[in-house]
This record gives structure tokens, sequence and C-alpha cells, in this order.
């Protein structure tokens, strides 16, 4: 019996903290909103799918935000994480995703991994570039002392 009555003490404590917390969250949240509408600020209207647009003349610069676009649409087409991941029932409030966040992705790595193959990719792909690079000015920088070397000893026996 005092085993039951500690832990239904344990929980109540921590309802009551995350109760505390969610009312810190909202007061701090009222004041905020309160000091951007005094300053003329607003929060935006949120959606579940809620997209940004840029409306402004590009310019010259145009084809390259194009570009960008395409292949940042391309690779980061989808979500980051597979449908039904993000749930309330899993994540009912802050406290439990960082408590349970790091469990929830060991067990569903796979699915994570395989949402992101795209960003992987191109992660791969730029570590890849950067050593092959480094690589490569090693090389140069060696064969063009070597060639100078070469030219500075052929030169001095004319």
């Amino acid at each position: 019996a005092v085993v039951s009555t500690q832990s239904t003490w344990g929980q109540k404590t921590a309802i009551n903290q995350s109760k505390q917390s969610y009312r810190h969250l909202k007061f701090i949240l009222k004041t905020l909103s309160t000091r951007m509408e005094s300053l003329g600020f607003t929060f935006p209207e949120m959606e579940d799918n809620y997209t940004v647009s840029y409306s402004q003349d590009q310019g010259g610069m145009e084809v390259l935000y194009d570009i960008t676009n395409i292949f940042l649409d391309a690779v980061i087409g989808g979500n980051f994480f597979p449908d039904g991941f993000l749930t309330e029932e899993k994540f009912p409030d802050l406290e439990s995703v960082s408590s349970n966040f790091p469990t929830e992705v060991m067990d569903n790595l796979q699915p994570i991994l395989m949402a992101n193959i795209p960003i992987l990719v191109c992660i791969v792909l730029g570590i890849l570039l950067a050593v092959v690079s480094l690589i490569y000015g090693f090389i140069f920088c060696c064969c063009c002392r070597a060639k100078t070397r070469l030219r500075m000893t052929m030169g001095s026996r004319s």
C-alpha cells in the first residue's frame, strides 16, 4: 500500500508540475503576444500546411532562386518524420517530448532514415566532395612544388 501511495503522490506531483509549466508557458505567450501587438506585430495564423511565399521582384537573381528552390524541394520534399510519428497521443505536452523523443526516434530509426534519404545523400556527397577537394589540393601543391624545384635545379645547371 505504501508503494502505490508513493507512486500516486509522484504522479500527482508530476501532473501538478506539468500544469504549472503549462500555466507558465501560457503566461509567457500571453505577455509576448501583448508586447508584439503593442509594437504592431501579430502572430501568423498557423495551419496544417503552412507555406512561406515571397512575391518581391527578384531581378537577376530569380534564376538562381528558382534553381535553389527546385533543389530544396527535391531534397526536402516531404516531412522529416514518417506519418503518425508526431501525434498528440505520443507527445501530449512539451515535457513528454523531452523525455520520450529519444526513445521514439530509436524505435522508429529505420522509417526516419527512409524518409530522409535525399538529405542523407546530400550530406554524404558534401563530405565526400570536401575530402576529395582536400586530397586534390595536397596533391596539386606537392606536384607544383616538385615541378618548381625541378625547374630551379635545371635552371641552375644551364
